[in-house]
């Protein structure tokens, strides 16, 4: 009885397949997705904390310098060097001495010399100034519209010492190349009132940051990060990178009062990315500080990780025809099996499982050899029947007989007795049928 299968089975030599498949990619692919995985969380983690620590030691780095001048000056402030020039009223060429120690108040102690590139008295009470580069009556001031609103802008502000940041104000100074009488309000700038009364703005010193020994200091702490540093009007005093100065000087909103890591995307013409930023706020000088990193980095990583993965999937594609031709040898034995079996039955192509072929007509293949077995029996006996006539006529060589009694078994004896009748019956059968005499002799 055949076995009934309603859905198509698969071949063996593809379960074969499937099964080698899966014991040996399958593993690569877990292990590839999960390293993957793996990478993407540790290095964003290792970015946070390189991102934060560096953002840290620039901050610190930075407000170390800049509350350094501020409490220098704060300290120069009442020293009797300064009161002297607060009490001159006229400009003191004569008074060599004390104008010296003056100036060497000024211009700030030896570590600070490297952060400080020009500084100024403005005894606005008697309309006189004294600068690194000369002495000078202030209506004497080549770039006077530049000082005036330069004073209105400071003499709004309430507090009496802090950074003004002027880095948008263009220097007096064409190409660096000093001129006699000009004052330069431009830069980064300290700004100092005197006496130190919020409404009150007798006397001013003002102190110009060195910019680009700043700038120095500031990119050896980066690494691979880029920082900015604004003011709270948003502009930049450093930058590493002009588009992140550009977005966060446009979307100041976004960042201000928000410490800690954020994630931001940049996209436009110039720049389509992502980046990691650290902001912090707390800054005794009223700087925002901005570490930032482009994770285009990041997935440049995880490209080498994907240009392993793509070597990987090459080794399974070898895999893959190893597989397929160790299934075409584990299978061969299985396909001669179900050949033997199909062209026994006279059947054509197998289209199911082999084994399920195999055990569904193995019925057949039984009753098929029983049923030659009885045909054989029965052909045996008409046989040997054949073989007794011919013998008794004589139509058969001693050889031919000795090869018929080993093919059908008989026991040879020395002697075989015979009885033959013949009984003829003249009126029915004439003495010429031969035929009919050799059948009734068997009779």
């Amino acid at each position: 009885m055949k076995v009934s299968i309603k859905n198509k089975p698969i071949s063996y030599r593809i379960t074969i397949f499937i099964l080698l498949i899966v014991v040996m990619i399958v593993p690569l692919l877990v292990a590839g997705v999960v390293s993957y995985r793996i990478y993407m969380e540790e290095v964003t983690k290792q970015v946070d904390l390189s991102i934060e620590a560096t953002q840290i030691q620039c901050m610190n780095d930075v407000e170390s310098v800049l509350l350094g001048i501020k409490q220098y000056y704060l300290e120069m402030s009442s020293k009797e060097e300064i009161t002297w020039l607060m009490d001159k009223k006229n400009i003191p060429y004569n008074e060599y001495s004390n104008l010296n120690d003056a100036q060497k108040l000024l211009q700030g102690p030896t570590y600070l010399n490297g952060y400080i590139a020009n500084y100024a008295f403005l005894n606005i009470k008697n309309e006189w100034v004294l600068t690194n580069n000369g002495m000078y009556k202030m209506d004497e001031i080549r770039n006077q519209e530049q000082v005036q609103s330069f004073l209105v802008n400071v003499s709004t502000n309430p507090s009496t010492l802090y950074w003004q940041n002027n880095l948008d104000i263009p220097s007096p100074f064409k190409e660096k190349v000093f001129r006699s009488s000009t004052l330069d309000v431009s830069g980064f700038q300290l700004i100092m009132k005197l006496p130190g009364v919020s409404n009150r703005m007798d006397y001013l010193v003002l102190v110009q940051l060195n910019i680009p020994n700043f700038n120095l200091r500031v990119q050896s702490n980066l690494a691979t990060y880029d920082l900015c540093i604004l003011d709270n009007e948003g502009k930049a005093l450093f930058t590493s990178d002009p588009i992140l100065e550009e977005y966060f000087s446009n979307n100041l909103d976004q960042i201000r009062g928000k410490y800690g890591i954020h994630e931001i995307s940049i996209k436009g013409e110039e720049v389509n990315s992502d980046y990691r930023v650290f902001v912090d706020y707390k800054s005794e000088n009223g700087l925002i500080y901005i570490t930032a990193y482009n994770l285009n980095k990041v997935r440049e990583g995880a490209g080498r990780v994907l240009a392993v993965s793509l070597q990987l999937i090459l080794g399974i594609v070898l895999i893959v025809i190893v597989c397929w031709l160790l299934t075409a040898i584990i299978y061969r034995p299985v396909k001669k099996l179900t050949s033997y079996v199909s062209e026994a039955l006279g059947k054509g192509e197998v289209k199911t499982n082999e084994f399920a072929y195999i055990r569904e007509n193995v019925g057949n293949l039984i009753d098929t050899r029983q049923n030659l077995q009885r045909m054989i029996q029965k052909q045996e006996s008409m046989l040997l029947e054949q073989l007794m006539v011919r013998t008794i006529r004589g139509d058969l060589t001693p050889e031919t007989i000795n090869s018929a009694i080993g093919q059908f078994q008989i026991k040879k004896a020395r002697l075989y007795c015979l009885v033959s009748t013949v009984c003829l019956i003249d009126s029915e059968t004439g003495n010429d049928n031969e035929l009919e005499n050799e059948a009734l002799s068997i009779i």
